[in-house]
Order: structure tokens, then sequence, then C-alpha cells
């Protein structure tokens, strides 16, 4: 697959590459000056966000925490990496295996570093035109400024991406069509809900992503840990058929 991407945005690829389950590049050429084209591996389901909305993968609950596992785990090493993804939600997440009862059937791997930023630079090629409210944390939409965003603020979208993958790729806050008005809830700490089948043990976790203050959100490790208990545990969650969840 070839994507033109800006050089902006190359750096991300080619620094984290080496991990399982962020998307792979190939090679790179120069299109134009600050564009280049960018070789990747060929993802035949496309992304998840898609194949959920469009009922063509419907996997049990253990299929999406083997999900949620292996995505915490790309972006536990982006952390490490002191990048921050910037835009994680179910459409940036590639599809590369399916199988909605088998959960070691499954590999997904994150992509779209558009929005990304590195933690230990002040450049001035970071995206702040573009902010995807219905996924941000709120300190990102209260002040859009680089020392808001940390791997505290992904792990707040990651919740969110949780939310989203157990409501079959559902919008946050669908209800709502006015950007300011999500913008409103969000400031005031309105949560969406849990879907109606989601495990109770799974919703803590996402509750724990999604705190008001960043200090006291979990971190991408812990996460992967909780997921990984689940699995060793072999916790029976039935498959997932849910009613349209809505928000508090």
């Amino acid at each position: 697959m070839a994507k033109e991407i800006t050089d902006y945005e190359v750096w991300f690829y080619i620094n984290l590459n080496s991990h399982k389950h962020i998307i792979r590049t190939i090679g790179c050429v120069e299109n134009e000056p600050n564009l280049t084209v960018l070789v990747q591996e060929f993802a035949r389901d496309g992304d998840l966000g898609n194949l959920l909305l469009d009922n063509v993968f419907r996997p049990s609950q253990k299929v999406l925490i083997e999900i949620f596992l292996q995505i915490a785990d790309g972006m536990a090493y982006i952390a490490q990496n002191r990048v921050v993804h910037g835009d994680l939600g179910c459409r940036n997440i590639l599809v590369f295996e399916k199988d909605p009862n088998e959960p070691k059937k499954n590999k997904v791997k994150i992509t779209d570093f558009g929005l990304a930023r590195r933690l230990d630079s002040t450049g001035d090629d970071y995206n702040t035109t573009i902010i995807p409210i219905r996924f941000c944390a709120p300190e990102i939409l209260q002040n859009n400024i680089q020392s808001n965003y940390s791997e505290q603020s992904d792990v707040y979208s990651m919740g969110v991406l949780m939310w989203e993958a157990l409501s079959h790729g559902m919008m946050p806050y669908a209800s709502i069509a006015n950007e300011n008005n999500v913008i409103e809830e969000k400031l005031n700490n309105r949560r969406l809900t849990k879907p109606t089948e989601c495990n109770s043990k799974l919703w803590n976790i996402i509750e724990d992503c999604w705190h008001m203050n960043p200090k006291q959100r979990c971190t991408f490790q812990k996460i992967k840990n909780q997921l990984s208990n689940f699995e060793e545990n072999s916790i029976q969650i039935g498959d997932i058929r849910l009613v349209a969840p809505t928000f508090r």
C-alpha cells in the first residue's frame, strides 16, 4: 500500500517501525518537496471502525479484549518512545487477521501519525488545527497546548476507543450533533455510559482511563497487565449483542 504523507509524519513511521502492533513501513520515496510516499504493508480487511460499524465483523467480547490488549501493547511502546499518538480511535486500527470467536486468530496494528507529536520536541510542525473532539482528553479541549499532550491524554482516547468497539463502531456522543456541545459535555465530565453487555471488570478499566485529572489515569502498561489477567483467568464473557448506549 502506498500513502502520501508529510515529511514530519514520516519520522514516526520510520522510528516506530519495529513493533508488531504498529503498521510496518517497507520503504519511502520523496515525491516532491516536503511530500513523501510511504510503502506499507496492506491490511486487506481495512480499519476496525468500519468493520464494526458495517457489521462485517461481530467479535465476541473475548476477541475484543485480545484486540484491546494488542492496541495497548503498541501504545505502551509508543509511550516508551516519548511519543503521543494524538488520534487514537477504531478508524486508526488496521485489521490484518480476524476471527469473531477465537481471540488468538486476530491481529491489529496502529496507524496514522498525522496528529502525533514528540514529547521531547518543541517543533513547529504539529498540527494544532485538528482536534478529534469526541476522542481527545478534556485537558486538550480546555487548552490545546503542547504540555497537555501526554501518555495520559492518549490513555483517555484509549478508553473511548474501547467504548466505541464495544458499541459496534458507534460514534461517541452520537446523539449530539454540535461539536461545541460535545466539548461542553466532556468538560463537565459527563461520560459515555456502559455498553449493555460490557463486563464490569472491563468497564472498570475503561473508567480508569477517563479521570478528569490526567495524573489519576492508568498507564498503557497497566492496561496491558489488566487485560492480560482477563486472558490468564479465562474469564467467560459472552458474545456482544448490544443496544445503542448513551452518555450521562
